[in-house]
């Protein structure tokens, strides 16, 4: 189990998460998860730009995904209005 953004991702669910995120070219974010995968890491703390890049693969979101996607969502629009404010 990995932890993105203190959410738990099953890791079959995570890698899944990795691929979509290298075929859209979001490198940097793909690395960390895929790094963090294989060095056995429990958690990725995940950037605004980590977050932007999920919700952007995660726009016709798998089933097993769709949680990560809610959780994310609603972080990255604290974020916003934070930042707005």
């Amino acid at each position: 189990m990995l932890e993105l953004g203190g959410f738990p991702v099953a890791e079959e669910d995570a890698l899944q998460l990795v691929v979509l995120l290298y075929r859209a070219a979001y490198v940097r974010t793909a690395d960390r998860v895929a790094s963090a995968l294989t060095r056995g890491r429990r958690e990725v703390c995940l950037t605004i730009d980590d977050e932007r890049a999920i919700l952007d693969v995660l726009e016709d979101t798998p089933k097993s995904l769709a949680p990560l996607r809610g959780v994310v969502a609603a972080d990255y629009l604290c974020r916003i209005r934070d930042e707005l404010a």
